[in-house]
Parts: structure tokens; C-alpha cells; sequence
């Protein structure tokens, strides 16, 4: 996966989460638990296995692993998060799987025992020490900053290698999981798309699946525009196109070569989807690719504590009270004796999901570039006065940092005494960025005309890993 250093070009905004999602991030703590309430049930699980392809340019069939009910029970467990944590039912199980063999070909484990009748099954790769799911150990890369800054409770960079690196497909699926929640989080409260009435009305079943995985290729900043592009500009028509990935072709996006990299990546991704749904008819090309069935092997309680003793580097309240717990759900759909995953292990699934905390990012994030709201009463001090007028800073600036605006005309001057890199942003009414440019700055003062229409302008300062401190004036 390509992940770039986000350097954060907006402003985090309160904004009302859908009443459909029924869970207010602004207001949840960093962790917390599901409300069985509001809880969407599992039931039968219908996990699909068939031939894949073209995908990297092969065709592979996409099966678990014989030795590896282990798999099931973590696409299962991190579906049923992704869910209910976002009250959506957009991105299938199998979407998973799709990104797994698209990122590494489904190849990071030499010991998986693939059935002997799949003649296409994967084989072991060379590059297995980002896993799976291909995330990054590097401070500047998007799981850096997952595990230094937005939930470093959960993810640390002394359990890489066990939990996400080499051929931990278990864990390393919760770690992808979290990095696509982060990824949903800029989309709608960082950049103010509101993602979810387009998903909710578009025809094409697919749309969340081909958006997220070309993102989660690239990297949570969307620096080459494609979201921005389907959420905001062309909004109106993604709510009513069929297929997504026509969208990669327009906006001269056809000619931007790591554009139709992240195209690629979504396509093998909605491939993958669309083959182990049975939905071969959505897909062109499909002559090659097979539906085999739903996954359906009997899953014994120690599979299941194996899987909670995998999930227990990430959570200490794994421990044998807990297990206990699970256990007797476990008992209760077959007095202990193994049971079939398909139709037996959703209440199994469930409890696990209802019963570990959950990661709410949302204020980390907002610290990290540079506060949620902007309150005048209390979030800002008056540094200096220019032209009788106040021009407030943030509080939060450090103390060797004055900076200031102030409006001339059809321009604003800018000040101050640090030097380094900033974004100059022209502003709406709203906060949303209508004018991005990135500056390297030495002290003193710099003149910067206007070429929109606008209400306001901000001045960012980027720092280390892309930390931010801001500072803003809305009306002129």
C-alpha cells in the first residue's frame, strides 16, 4: 500500500452524525462499547470462496485456508465492527479478502494449508513483513500515526510484528479495519463530505468498497482528489451512477497514472467482492472466475480461544472471565461440540463484538490538527491589534509562535516569526477548503492575493509528522 505523510489541510468540524449511525463520536469517550440497543445481529453467516481474477494479473482461488478457521471468525468478527460501528452495512466480508490479495496476493503465510483440490491457490510471497493487509511500521506512514497518535491504546509499534507484520491475518484484519474507520472519519468530519446519504442512495452496491480500497491504497489523505471529486463536486451524480468506477475516467483523472493505480486496486477489490457473492453477471470478463460455495466448516471452541488468544495483544480484558463468557455462548448453540460457522457462530461473533471496547479516534484526530471547534470566548487570545481590528490566534499556538492576519482589500498579510512550512487556505462559510497552497515561509510578513470568492482565510503550519498548529480569521 501507498501511504504518504498526511499533511492536514483542514479543519475539523462539529458536525451531526447521521441518525442512522446513532452513535455521536464527538461526544464518545476514546474508547467505548457497543449498545446492544442499537446492535444489528449477525445470524447466518454467508462468507463466499471462489476463483478470483485478473487480479495481479492472475487468477486465484480465494478459499480459507484448511488450517485457518481462524480467518472466518476474523472476517466475521471485523464486519460485524465495521457495521455497527458505522451503522452501515456498505462494505461486505469479503471486501476483506479483496484487499488481502490485491495488497499481497493472499500469500503472507507459509503454513496456511490451502484444500488440494484448488489448483490456483495462493502461494507463499517474498515481501510478507507488512502482512497481509501490506500496513507500514514507519512513523510517517497512515498505521504511524494510528498507533503514535489516534489510538495509540490499541496499536503500538512494539506489537507490529506480532499482531500485524508477516502472516498474522487475524490481527492484522483489525488493524486494516481501524485504519478504514480513521480513513471514514476525515471523510466526514474533517472534510465535511458527509459520505453517508451518497452511499445510502447510490445504485451501484459496490461504491463504498471501490472508494475505500483505492483510498486505503493510497493513504488516508486524498491528495489526488478522487473523493473530493465523488463526494463534493460531482456529488449529486454519485447518488445516482451505477458504476464507481467511471469516476476514475473523468476529471482528467484518466491521465494521472497513480490515479489508475488506486482504479486498479478497486477494481480487483470489487472483483473479489462480486465472485465470492455469486454476482458474476456484474462483473465483465467473468469466464474464468467460479463461485464455490459459502464457507461452512465446524469450529471447534478451541479455534475460537485460539482466535481470542490472537485478539488478546490488543486487549488485556481477554482473560479468562471473558473467555468464560464466550465460552458459554459457544456451549449454548451445541453443548460444546463443534458447530457450523455458517449458521452457529453469529451469536459467538456477536458476543465478542458486544463485549470488547471499541476506538473512537474522533478527538485524537482533533488534537492532532488542531481542535474541533473554534470558540472566541475561550479558544482564542488577542495577540495584536491591526487597523483597530482584533485578529485572534489560537490559545493553543506555542508561546515562540505570533502570527496574525489581516485583510487588505482582496488580500491578506500574514505574519510571523517562525519559519517553516504552512498551507494557505481560502475558506467558505462553512470552513471547507476552496483554495489550498503549500508555502515553505521564513519569518516576516507575506502578501497573499485572493482568487476566490470566499469568507475567510486560514494559515496552517505544519510541523513533525504533519502536526499542525492553525491559525484563522472567518469574516472579512
Amino acid at each position: 500500500m501507498r501511504l504518504f505523510l498526511r499533511c492536514f489541510f483542514a479543519t475539523l468540524f462539529t458536525i451531526s452524525v447521521s441518525s442512522a449511525q446513532n452513535y455521536d463520536f464527538t461526544t464518545l469517550p476514546d474508547t467505548f462499547h457497543l449498545d446492544p440497543s442499537k446492535y444489528s445481529y449477525l445470524g447466518e453467516i454467508k462468507l463466499g470462496q471462489g476463483r478470483v481474477g485478473p487480479v495481479n494479473g492472475a487468477y486465484w482461488d480465494v478459499d480459507i485456508p484448511i488450517n485457518r478457521p481462524t480467518w472466518a471468525l476474523a472476517l466475521a468478527h471485523n464486519y460485524q465492527l465495521l457495521h455497527n460501528y458505522l451503522r452501515f452495512e456498505h462494505f461486505p466480508m469479503e471486501a476483506w479478502l479483496g484487499i488481502a490479495l490485491k495488497e499481497s496476493s493472499l500469500g503472507c503465510d507459509p503454513a496456511a494449508v490451502w484444500d488440494p483440490a484448488l489448483d490456483l491457490a495462493p502461494v507463499p510471497i517474498g515481501y510478507t513483513n507488512d502482512g497481509f493487509f501490506q500496513l507500514r511500521p514507519d512513523p510517517s506512514s497512515g498505521w504511524g500515526e494510528m498507533s503514535n497518535t489516534y489510538m495509540p491504546q490499541r496499536f503500538t509499534f512494539s506489537n507490529f510484528d506480532a499482531m500485524v507484520g508477516t502472516s498474522h491475518f487475524e490481527t492484522a484484519a483489525l488493524a486494516a479495519t481501524y485504519y478504514m474507520i480513521v480513513t471514514y472519519f476525515y471523510w466526514n468530519f474533517v472534510d465535511g463530505y458527509r459520505p453517508l446519504a451518497v452511499f445510502d442512495s447510490t445504485p451501484d452496491p459496490d461504491a463504498f468498497a471501490k472508494i475505500m480500497s483505492s483510498q486505503y491504497y493510497m493513504g488516508y489523505d486524498d491528495g489526488y482528489g478522487v473523493v473530493k471529486y465523488v463526494l463534493q463536486t460531482v456529488r449529486s451524480q454519485a447518488e445516482t451512477r451505477s458504476d464507481f468506477l467511471t469516476f476514475y475516467d473523468e476529471n482528467n483523472f484518466d491521465t494521472n497514472a497513480v490515479v489508475q493505480e488506486m482504479k486498479t486496486h478497486a477494481e480487483g477489490v470489487t472483483r473479489t467482492v462480486a465472485t465470492l457473492q455469486n454476482r458474476l453477471n456484474t462483473i465483465p470478463n467473468s469466464d474464468s472466475c467460479a463461485f464455490h460455495g459459502y464457507y461452512d466448516t465446524l469450529i471447534a471452541w478451541s479455534d475460537v480461544d485460539a482466535y481470542l488468544t490472537m485478539l488478546s495483544g490488543y486487549y488485556p480484558q481477554i482473560n479468562d472471565a471473558f473467555r468464560a463468557q464466550i465460552k458459554a455462548v459457544f456451549d449454548a448453540q451445541g453443548g460444546s461440540n463443534p458447530v457450523s460457522f455458517r449458521y452457529k457462530m453469529g451469536p459467538v461473533i456477536d458476543a465478542i463484538v458486544l463485549g470488547l471496547p471499541l476506538d473512537n479516534p474522533y478527538h485524537n484526530i482533533s488534537t492532532y490538527i488542531g481542535g474541533i471547534t473554534w470558540d472566541p470566548a475561550t479558544d482564542y487570545v488577542p495577540n495584536f491589534v491591526m487597523n483597530n481590528t482584533a485578529v485572534k490566534t489560537p490559545a493553543s499556538f506555542h508561546s515562540s509562535t505570533r502570527a496574525g492576519l489581516r485583510q487588505l482589500g482582496r488580500a491578506v498579510s500574514f505574519t510571523t516569526n517562525v519559519s517553516g512550512q504552512y498551507s494557505f487556505q481560502e475558506i467558505d462559510a462553512s470552513g471547507k477548503v476552496l483554495e489550498n497552497r503549500r508555502i515553505d515561509f521564513s519569518s516576516g510578513t507575506t502578501l497573499f492575493d485572493i482568487s476566490k470568492s470566499i469568507s475567510g482565510v486560514r494559515f496552517v503550519r505544519i510541523t513533525g509528522h504533519g502536526i499542525i498548529e492553525t491559525a484563522k480569521i472567518f469574516s472579512f
